[in-house]
């Protein structure tokens, strides 16, 4: 009995562990796309979307500079695109948060069982 409560907690932490870096993917992924938003919304709003000032940091340059090369027509099919990336990226999120509470609470009740079944005769 015991050792099947410690293979069941195995499992829950080992599913946390994955849900944990989904949800970490998840939120990197969303923040990459919230930045290539925000670029996208600077440029349209710039009478020259090639010479936009961006508050670009180390790692997103790439992005930023193929964002310049597009024709503002193209810009805004990007933005929409970016828009729908973000909201795919947030409903990921919600889902890994989900996943990791409700392992959370079966991890927490395999070790509640774990622990009165130590106490018990």
């Amino acid at each position: 009995k015991e050792s099947e409560e410690l293979t069941l907690i195995a499992k829950l932490l080992k599913k946390r562990d994955k849900a944990k870096k989904k949800y970490k993917d998840s939120k990197q992924n969303a923040i990459r796309v919230e930045r290539l938003v925000a670029a996208s919304i600077a440029m349209l709003a710039s009478d020259d979307p090639s010479h936009a000032v961006l508050k670009e940091s180390i790692g997103w340059y790439h992005d930023f500079d193929e964002l310049k090369e597009l024709s503002r027509n193209e810009l805004r099919m990007e933005y929409l695109k970016f828009t729908a990336q973000k909201a795919k990226h947030e409903q990921k999120i919600a889902k890994q948060r989900m996943k990791l509470y409700g392992v959370n609470v079966a991890l927490a009740d395999a070790r509640t069982r774990m622990r009165i079944a130590e106490q018990l005769p």
